[in-house]
């Protein structure tokens, strides 16, 4: 079933006013199309991962709209127990950072920008950074403001540190997505994956890569590994590493 019996009557006026508007202008549509059409009309969809094409597309909807969330969630908490403290994490709003180019001559004023308008006008960027300057921090908060947008690109926030052992066992591609899904409820790491690709395949996804300098002795394996990947994506997929600056 694509929708429930309570929204059957309305999922059918909307199907109906969506069919007189394509006819009017001769276009067709596939199931997932549909679906997103009534999805947007604010028909409640069947989600079922085993179900229908349409069922399929409403859980997968479902899953991305958690992990924004929790994209989201993950940016405004910090965590203190790192520093040995034994009290609740606390909550803080997503902050702008601002970044610099470094393509300048030395003696040239540098302007600072949003890092946010940066990875969008320049689609891929290197971000460099001495030591605790905060750059896995400015790598979350993208993700949440990135998360926060429909119309962004879907973050894909990896460790690349977390990639390596993974490479032994997975094509490049799949260790990046793998890598990315480690802290997301099982249920929802397929749904995610198979969003991830289709994104990947037309160029509406951003890969977080963070902290290429910590891969350390396998950092080599890790830049091959990361070009392969990035092949199987599309040339307007946007991309964001980090590592620490070398002075």
């Amino acid at each position: 079933a694509v929708v429930g019996p309570s929204d059957a009557a309305q999922a059918f006026r909307e199907l109906k006013s969506i069919a007189r508007d394509l006819a009017k202008h001769r276009l067709g549509l596939n199931i997932e199309e549909w679906a997103r059409r009534l999805a947007s009309s604010k028909v409640r969809l069947t989600s079922n991962p085993n179900g229908s094409l349409a069922a399929r597309w409403e859980a997968r909807r479902q899953a991305v709209r958690r992990y924004r969330a929790d994209l989201v969630r993950r940016a405004m908490t910090l965590d203190l127990r790192p520093l040995g403290a034994a009290v609740p994490s606390l909550r803080h709003r997503l902050g702008g950072f601002q970044v610099q180019p470094v393509s300048k001559p030395a003696d040239a004023p540098r302007d600072q920008r949003a890092l946010d308008t940066v990875a969008r006008r320049r689609g891929r960027i290197l971000l460099l950074g001495l030591p605790g300057s905060g750059k896995s921090t400015a790598l979350r908060h993208l993700a949440a403001e990135w998360a926060r947008d429909d119309e962004a690109p879907l973050p894909v926030l990896v460790s690349l540190r977390g990639v390596v052992p993974l490479l032994a066992g997975h094509r490049p591609f799949d260790a990046f997505i793998d890598a990315a899904l480690l802290n997301v409820r099982a249920l929802d790491r397929p749904l995610l994956a198979e969003e991830f690709r289709l994104r990947a395949a037309d160029g509406r996804i951003a890969f977080l890569l963070d902290a290429l300098d910590e891969t350390r002795e396998a950092r080599f394996l890790v830049v091959q590994a990361t070009e392969q990947a990035l092949r199987e994506a599309h040339r307007d997929s946007a991309v964001v590493l980090t590592t620490r600056d070398s002075g």
